[in-house]
């Protein structure tokens, strides 16, 4: 529950209560409005934080040996490319085509890194979601249930819910 959904409960509250409980309700709900901003905060620290961490060198070793990486990104050779979780982002995007790759296509690609599959609230397709990295950004991929073909692609990272 957000600060701004919690201070129109607590307003609410505090019109049926009067002064006083009006006094403690406000008081409460000033308190909870600033510990869930400051949550909000260090999340989106956290998140920035998390971003710049480099990838494991046995997932760029396994994205170099799969030709995964785009040049725009570095080049796999003698040393390997330093590649930090925000370019999950360019490499499944670089990689995945909707309407053209299948669900075979990705799973050659990224099937070492798919979590899991499910079937969709709209029957005629299925999800699955690739954890490239270990910790996110993770790529959740639509696939046609009839023609097996990528539907649509999103990139979900820290602290998006989709």
């Amino acid at each position: 529950m957000n600060a701004l959904r919690v201070s129109q409960i607590v307003v609410l509250a505090c019109l049926g209560l009067g002064w006083i409980g009006f006094l403690v309700l406000c008081s409460i709900s000033t308190v909870l409005y600033k510990a869930l901003s400051e949550r909000a905060a260090e999340g989106e620290a956290n998140c920035a934080t998390l971003a710049v961490a480099p990838l494991p060198a046995s997932v760029i070793t396994n994205l170099c040996d799969n030709h995964l990486i785009p040049v725009s990104l570095g080049e796999c050779g003698d040393t390997l490319p330093q590649l930090q979780r925000q370019h999950v982002r360019a490499i499944v995007e670089s990689n995945v085509v909707e309407n053209v790759s299948t669900y075979e296509d990705v799973s050659k690609m990224l099937g070492a890194y798919e979590t899991y599959c499910e079937q969709t609230r709209r029957h005629s397709e299925f999800s699955c979601d690739y954890d490239i990295s270990g910790l996110g950004p993770r790529a959740r991929i639509d696939f046609s249930t009839t023609t097996n073909r990528v539907v649509s692609i999103r990139v979900i990272e820290c602290g998006s819910g989709s």
